[in-house]
């Protein structure tokens, strides 16, 4: 029987404020930059809205540039996800959890690289204060 292989596009947001960029905590005790999966049919920038209105409370929000592209294969479930980190605008202060996450941090340049995330989060963060400089 052959296993089912599923590829996924995931939209990412990444809001810096004070040099410090909002991370989330996935119920697996992980961080990652709020956003999610693109559902069928659905257009990037919807994605993108819906994403940070479900995953951080997020109801006046702006896309800004795409910082980095990514990908990563889970090998439990079979799926080859595929990630745009875009940047986030928002005068927005209260951060609201969804129920797949458990804690927030705003993570600075010099804590990021010893936290637990994917490698393509910490390229991107990487990617992103180079360009700020």
């Amino acid at each position: 029987m052959e296993i089912k292989k599923i590829q996924q596009v995931s939209i990412k947001g990444l809001l810096c404020r004070d040099n410090k960029i909002l991370f989330l905590k996935t119920i697996t005790q992980r961080w990652e930059m709020p956003g999610g999966r693109v559902d069928y049919g659905e257009n990037i920038d919807d994605t993108f809205y819906r994403e940070m209105r479900e995953e951080a409370g997020f109801e006046n929000v702006k896309m800004g540039d795409l910082i980095n592209s990514w990908s990563f294969v889970n090998e439990e479930i079979n799926h080859h996800f595929i990630i745009f980190d875009f940047e986030i605008f928002t005068d927005e202060n209260k951060i609201k959890l969804s129920d797949e996450h458990t804690d927030y941090k705003w993570v600075s340049v010099d804590e990021f690289e010893k936290m637990d995330m994917r490698e393509g989060h910490k390229e991107t963060l990487r990617k992103y204060f180079k360009l700020k400089k």
